[in-house]
């Protein structure tokens, strides 16, 4: 857009227009009608010859003109109209007594299903001329009160009739001014070019702004995506492996990334479901903002706390954290719906339950770019200090390193190396799309036959381990 922002500011000065105002006087062409950029003509040429009588240096001089009105016209460019009057300075070629000549100043709307752009013709003034006419006369025409200053695009349309049939009388026209701005594009058969508002300042065009109206938002960010549900499951017998059947929390999850203009994170949507509880020691889950200082947020809202065990900043982070801790949830019983038993959706033979959709909005006092956002880790906890985290992500400030390398664990903060065994097995995954988990005591790694390969390779092996693919499942063993 900016682009053709220069290209118009380019073309307006070398026209002769300024802001408000759209004019001629056929000089700067001499007598090439082309270089009179958008304008049209219909049986007009352009001279400065003494013996065909222009009114200054060039002029506009049509035919002999005749009783068909649409033979001898001009068009100006496209123009957003204004207010006031159209003027103008004509003459006849020579003098004719008492015949009368006439002048039709109309106006044609855009229609962009046109090839050049021309809709229906608003009917503005027609002019008598009844007066000895060698004499130059300017001209006044008022632009219609129904498009003046309507924000659309019209030419202005000039014809000529001689009402006594063909007379060797030819129209004079020069100096023309029309109060309007210049839309027309040379590029595209001199139709409008297309100017787009951009409501709140925010240099996105409102066509592209998915937030028109608000400064500091201007599109979204899916992660998976805009139609999909991930998941993250978890094995909550850290730091032992127990059944490891990754079904103690499996956690639905969709978040949207609301950037500003300059293309950095002012706000997080995340919508959370519980698909599975396959026990009951993991109480709540939150989101670590690993890198992003507390004081760049500015609040946390739909988070479900109701057990009074968080200590909360007044925005709405845990306190008592050197990066951003937002606890999502702190009793995962309150948005699960039981219909039986402590196993929630992993027991094939039980009735499925249901669960409330969480949906958290955390907004950025002083917002983030993607990078920073991208060292987020989604935690579970049992109690408050006893963190479950994705492979090698690093805990909060709250977390329990005492029990780093105990029982399963091998973890080496040193190394960079976090919740995962020996053999490099996690106690979290994450999947970008939905997963079918393990039924209830059910080892993952018999589940998904390859599983191990792909934990032990770091994930550079068997990418798709967990797809409903040849050689990827024994679907007995999974829900």
């Amino acid at each position: 857009m900016k682009k053709n922002l220069v290209f118009l500011f380019a073309l307006v000065f070398t026209a002769g227009l300024n802001a408000q105002t759209v004019s001629t006087d056929f000089e700067a062409s001499a007598g090439n009608r082309g270089a009179e950029t958008c304008w049209g003509f219909g049986g007009f040429s352009l001279s400065n010859k003494t013996n065909r009588k222009p009114i200054n240096g060039y002029s506009a001089r049509s035919g002999s003109l005749s009783t068909d009105k649409n033979r001898f016209w001009m068009k100006s460019p496209f123009i957003e109209l204004g207010s006031g009057n159209i003027t103008f300075n004509a003459r006849l070629s020579s003098t004719d007594g008492t015949r009368t000549y006439k002048i039709y100043v109309d106006f044609i709307s855009y229609d962009a299903t046109d090839n050049w752009g021309e809709g229906t013709i608003v009917t503005g003034t027609e002019i008598s001329l009844t007066a000895n006419h060698f004499n130059i006369v300017n001209h006044s025409v008022p632009i219609p009160a129904a498009i003046a200053n309507d924000g659309n695009a019209y030419k202005v349309y000039w014809r000529f009739e001689s009402t006594s049939g063909n007379r060797n009388r030819r129209a004079i026209m020069d100096d023309i001014s029309i109060p309007g701005q210049y839309v027309s594009d040379p590029t595209d058969n001199c139709k409008p070019i297309v100017t787009v508002s951009d409501s709140d300042f925010d240099g996105i065009n409102d066509d592209v702004d998915e937030y028109p109206n608000d400064a500091d938002r201007a599109y979204d960010s899916y992660y998976p995506s805009s139609s999909v549900f991930g998941t993250y499951a978890y094995e909550d017998l850290w730091p032992s492996k127990g059944d490891y059947d990754f079904n103690d929390l499996v956690l639905g999850h969709q978040q949207k990334f609301i950037y500003n203009a300059n293309n950095r994170i002012k706000e997080i949507e995340a919508k959370f479901v519980i698909r599975a509880m396959g026990g009951d020691l993991i109480e709540g889950f939150g989101i670590h903002l690993y890198g992003i200082a507390p004081g760049d947020i500015a609040s946390v809202s739909g988070n479900s706390l109701t057990t009074g065990t968080i200590s909360l900043a007044a925005n709405g982070t845990e306190q008592n954290q050197n990066y951003a801790v937002v606890i999502l949830c702190d009793d995962v019983e309150t948005i699960i719906n039981r219909t039986s038993g402590a196993f929630f959706n992993t027991v094939p033979s039980n009735p499925v339950g249901t669960a409330d959709t969480l949906t958290v909005n955390i907004i950025f006092s002083n917002p983030v770019t993607s990078q920073q956002i991208g060292d987020r880790s989604i935690f579970v906890y049992k109690q408050r200090n006893q963190e479950i985290h994705m492979k090698d992500k690093i805990p909060t400030d709250l977390a329990d390193v005492s029990l780093f390398g105990t029982l399963d664990d091998d973890t080496d903060p040193a190394a960079g190396k976090y919740y995962c065994t020996s053999a490099g097995h996690p106690w979290a995954i994450e999947v970008s799309e939905g997963f079918d988990y393990p039924v209830e005591r059910t080892d993952i790694v018999q589940a998904y036959l390859n599983f191990a390969n792909w934990a032990q390779t770091a994930g550079q092996s068997s990418p798709l381990w967990y797809r409903d693919e040849s050689g990827n499942r024994d679907a007995a063993k999974i829900f």
